[in-house]
């Protein structure tokens, strides 16, 4: 992980005021350099250093902030020049929206404003905006009581760290009380918390009152901010990591002994001579035989997964409803041209897209259906050449929120022959008070098509609603240029030699294992002719994370 700073010009006593959310590394340290920028001025060409400095995870105390005043050193360090930083460790937030007083009537003669808050920011550069979570909507009401209580758990969200946007509490005026859509909504106000704010230090509950600002802006919000200790935060200690690291992989090779038909695998990286397995030479097997596990945030080039490529593919939804409620979900594609441009929407109204190439399967309208509660078909060969992005989304059609709906899963496999080349599996979030998600999208590059898991929740109740989502998304995270630039520099092609469990139960036999950077998994097909306890030789998927 890396993070940049602002530019300030033209100064030697910059103050940046940013923060940076960092996880722990093999070696424990974060290392910091200082640089004069180029940019807009044409000297050699490239950035000149102006020191550099590190500091160890172990200095950062286990509450409250440490001021720490750094030596800069090295090429282009100058005597006595310093780098002055914060530190902190890392806590949850759990936000209460509290109420408002004395806000802007939006409404005019009409009536008074009906005010909602929602906490944004928070996040990465890539996606500043990110909602967290909304209150509910006050009817007619300019001293609005929310008491809405939510957290903000950024490491399942940024596991790799990074640079943060502030914290935005906004207040606004709904100007359609019966949807949920804000396209139209008024900004009545926003208040945004400092790092100190909404990390307090050594408090772990603070109360704040904060005048809105903004264009009109009138009134205040309150609000609370509580701090608590994410369940996945390891030991300090390097012996207790190492202890944590060695049951990890122990619950690994046991997380899959129980189903899928077959166990876990270990990689075996010492790459003996042939005579030295079992049975002789390993079993070599084709790229055809190998499904993508995506997680959130990673995808992939799908011709490498299949040995020849089909056109047709079904694109398969699931999820589970849970407190014996029934949500009628519906899935949709949503195509979208180069400069993300709307091009066609494929949903239960309109069952097949104008070009022909996808199709709808039907609405299936209270997800009871064994497997794949709603497939959508693409033809990708047929695909106008206008269309590069193909976004699949789901969506509460009655409003419901997805909060009763567990492990929504998508699909993508050869609809002849039922080989699948990726999925995507998103456990439970119970953040999640809205009414749609972003599963995924499939996307143009040349002549083939990637997939890229998304797995964010949204608002909208039919897939119009979302266009704009999937929109602000692809231009954010820069999918098509970085396939383009890994498809320009490819890395060498890598293979994993896996030792060929039991097989356990009906079907195939198949063998998981971790890849990209062990955020993800890779699932083979073991040929019907390979004996337990032989070798095979697998071609490594290369999954990439934007």
């Amino acid at each position: 992980m890396s993070a940049k700073t602002e530019i300030i010009k033209d100064n030697l006593n910059p103050r940046w005021n940013e923060a940076v959310l960092v996880t722990p590394s093999s070696e424990g340290k974060v290392y910091f350099s200082v640089m004069d920028s180029d940019a807009g001025v044409i000297v050699d060409g490239s950035d000149d250093p102006l020191g550099c400095c590190e500091i160890s995870l172990f200095e950062v105390p286990t509450s409250g902030w440490k001021n720490m005043s750094l030596q800069l050193g090295g090429r282009g360090a100058k005597s006595g020049s310093r780098l002055d930083i914060k530190v902190v460790a890392y806590k949850d937030v759990e936000l209460t929206i509290k109420r408002a007083s004395g806000l802007r009537n939006a409404d005019g003669m009409f009536g008074k404003s009906d005010p909602y808050a929602k906490a944004s920011g928070l996040s990465t550069p890539a996606n500043p905006n990110k909602t967290w979570w909304r209150t509910a909507t006050c009817e007619n009401n300019l001293s609005p009581v929310w008491n809405k209580t939510g957290k903000l758990e950024l490491l399942p969200h940024f596991p790799r760290g990074g640079k943060l946007t502030p914290l935005i509490v906004s207040v606004w005026d709904s100007d359609n009380l019966n949807s949920t859509s804000t396209s139209g909504d008024d900004l009545l106000g926003e208040a945004e918390l400092s790092w100190l704010q909404v990390w307090p230090g050594q408090s772990q509950t603070s109360d704040y009152s904060f005048p809105l600002t903004g264009r009109k802006a009138k009134g205040s919000v309150e609000i609370s901010i509580s701090l608590q200790t994410p369940a996945s935060q390891l030991p300090s200690s390097a012996a207790s990591n190492g202890a944590l690291a060695e049951v990890g992989r122990q619950l690994f090779n046991e997380s899959f002994k129980g189903g899928g038909g077959g166990g876990a695998a270990a990689a075996d990286d010492d790459y003996p001579g042939d005579d030295d397995y079992p049975g002789g030479a390993p079993t070599v097997v084709s790229k055809g035989a190998c499904k993508a596990m995506l997680a959130k945030g990673y995808g992939f080039k799908i011709a490498d997964c299949c040995d020849t490529v089909p056109d047709r593919f079904t694109c398969g939804l699931a999820w589970d409803v849970t407190n014996g409620v029934n949500i009628d979900l519906d899935a949709s594609a949503i195509m979208l041209g180069r400069s993300v441009d709307l091009k066609d929407i494929v949903y239960f109204g309109k069952l097949a897209s104008s070009d022909g190439s996808i199709r709808h399967g039907g609405d299936e309208r209270e997800g009871d259906e064994v497997g794949d509660d709603e497939k959508i078909f693409l033809d990708l060969g047929r695909v106008h050449k206008s269309v590069h992005y193909i976004g699949i989304c789901i969506n509460s059609y009655s409003g419901q929120e997805l909060n009763d709906v567990n492990n929504c899963k998508v699909r993508l496999y050869d609809t002849n022959t039922g080989a699948e080349a990726a999925s995507f599996d998103m456990s439970r979030d119970a953040s999640l008070d809205c009414c749609a998600m972003l599963m995924a999208v499939l996307y143009r590059v040349g002549q083939d098509w990637w997939m890229y898991a998304i797995g964010e929740g949204a608002h909208g109740q039919q897939a119009s609603e979302n266009v704009d989502e999937f929109q602000d998304f692809i231009n954010s995270h820069k999918l098509v240029e970085n396939a383009m630039a890994k498809d320009a520099a490819p890395a060498p092609p890598k293979k994993v030699r896996l030792k060929v469990p039991p097989k356990r139960g009906n079907g195939p036999n198949k063998v998981a294992f971790k890849s990209g950077n062990g955020a993800c998994m890779q699932e083979v097909t073991v040929p019907p002719t390979v004996i337990a306890g032989s070798y095979i030789e697998v071609p490594v998927v290369d999954v990439m994370a934007c």
